[in-house]
């Protein structure tokens, strides 16, 4: 039987609350969409009266078709757009908001094997919203039952938003043994799947460590063999990226579903260089510092990339993050991106045969100052031998970054179009751009109509065991129970 598949996922728990009039929204896929998946968002917003999407449309000039949406709700709208058969290439989808206000959070996922004619059948779209604080996040049970086969995908987002500092999320069980693919605990944003193991009715239920007010959205996608996964075994799968600014702690705990043998952390610390990432520890590796790391600026902040290698796959994953000082919202947006890594060297995955500022090596930093409107280019990143994957991170004070010059690099921005920069209170437009590279590369990160002032990057590239990677073979499977659930050694 053919599976719905995940190929990659991000998930953005947007804390910060000055949306205000920007629409449209653009986001991103980590890499371009393969021909022939299935393409999907789900999207919670403000409940601010008249708060809407007009429509969702992407850089393949496809216009997405809404399954689900509330938009009258007391805590948060919430809305499930879909795209079957889409061309290959897709990188950005465009959010068109009437009324925008306040905040958005959402997932955004590429699948193959769901059927393209009827990838989620009638009645097998849900959205609940539950105003009494519970523990259970639960959705209630689909209008038509899902069939055995069928993928189960959930989303939840707390209600109360944006001060909902979870202790952790847990998978649950109802219709198939579930695993997490996100799970934001400072935000309240959590996603989990499974594929159904028996049909019939099912009520698509998550535990939340901290009891709270929330919305949750749910679909039973239809099975069957469509499309592909993406050839490159070796790439970034799945992106979680996590806003720190109202945490009261120096320590915030998170917790991160991975399936990939490296984990890549990247932060900034907007305009607090007194709080910078000291330190990151993990339930399944060590995290390290890329040299050069953590970098700090004048205005800009403080800037960290981390990596733990040799990973053991865990969907239960998790930590505590620690900051030289406890973030304040007022004045120091502090943002983490966490990147799943399949297919890496397990041993030596961090190529450092050349550590420069500003020119080109393996490892790169710089920080400037720009006070003319234009594109900016940090450095360049050169691989020492064979196909490998580079990691650019960038935050600035001022304006956004649009997304990256030529065809090399992918460019993924959580929130495109935010009023200021490292030195806002939420700091949510910091860039990211992933390559897969095998000869000299200078990523660009186009500009808005505004001088970025002072800015800081860093970037990494990272190695493939010895010999190069295979295809990407899909080592994990959504589980259908226990006893099916592959065992598995990734790279011994």
């Amino acid at each position: 039987m053919a599976t719905p598949t995940i190929v990659q996922h991000v998930a953005v728990s947007n804390m910060q609350g000055d949306m205000g009039s920007h629409t449209p929204l653009t986001i991103q896929l980590l890499w371009p969409s393969q021909a022939g998946n299935f393409l999907m968002l789900h999207l919670y917003t403000n409940n601010t009266a008249g708060m809407d999407v007009s429509s969702v449309t992407d850089d393949k000039s496809q216009t997405w078709t809404r399954t689900s949406g509330t938009t009258t709700n007391s805590q948060l709208n919430q809305f499930i757009y879909t795209f079957k058969n889409t061309v290959s290439g897709v990188r950005t989808v465009t959010i068109n908001f009437t009324n925008p206000s306040g905040f958005c959070s959402y997932t955004l996922s590429e699948w193959f094997n769901v059927d393209q004619t009827t990838p989620i059948g009638a009645g097998k779209a849900i959205s609940t919203e539950v105003t009494t604080g519970s523990t259970t996040w639960a959705t209630g049970a689909f209008g038509t039952n899902p069939t055995a086969g069928d993928a189960i995908y959930q989303t939840g987002q707390a209600g109360a938003f944006p001060y909902n500092d979870q202790t952790g999320f847990t998978a649950g069980s109802n219709g198939g043994t579930y695993v997490l693919e996100a799970a934001e605990m400072c935000g309240g944003l959590v996603a989990q799947v499974c594929t159904n193991a028996t049909g019939g009715s099912t009520n698509p239920t998550l535990t939340a460590g901290t009891s709270s007010v929330y919305n949750t959205m749910a679909v039973a996608l239809t099975s069957a063999s469509a499309g592909a996964d993406n050839p490159n075994g070796f790439r970034v799968k799945r992106a979680m990226m996590m806003s720190l600014s109202p945490e009261t702690t120096a320590t915030p705990k998170y917790q991160f579903p991975c399936e990939g043998n490296l984990q890549v952390l990247c932060s900034s610390a907007g305009n607090a260089s007194t709080c910078t990432l000291s330190s990151v520890t993990s339930s399944s590796a060590s995290y390290a510092h890329i040299n050069n790391s953590p970098l700090t600026g004048t205005f800009v902040g403080s800037f960290a990339m981390m990596y733990a290698k040799g990973f053991s796959p865990s969907r239960t994953n998790n930590g505590t993050i620690t900051l030289t000082s406890v973030p304040d919202i007022s004045t120091k947006g502090v943002v983490v991106w966490f990147l799943d890594v399949i297919g890496a060297d397990p041993t030596s995955p961090l190529d450092t045969s050349t550590v420069t500022s500003a020119g080109t090596g393996t490892v790169g930093s710089n920080t400037g100052n720009q006070t003319v409107a234009g594109n900016l280019a940090p450095f360049t990143l050169q691989p020492s031998g064979g196909t490998e994957l580079a990691i650019n991170y960038l935050d600035h004070d001022s304006g956004s970054d649009t997304g990256v010059t030529g065809s090399t690099y992918n460019f993924v921005e959580p929130y495109n179009g935010q009023n200021g920069g490292a030195g806002e209170t939420w700091t949510m437009d910091s860039g990211l751009a992933l390559a897969l590279i095998s000869a000299n590369a200078t990523v660009t990160y186009t500009r808005s109509a505004t001088a970025a002032g002072q800015w800081g990057s860093l970037g990494a590239l990272f190695k493939a065991p010895a010999g190069g990677f295979a295809p990407d073979e899909d080592y994990w499977r959504i589980p259908q129970c226990p006893a099916l659930e592959p065992m598995v050694t990734v790279f011994g």
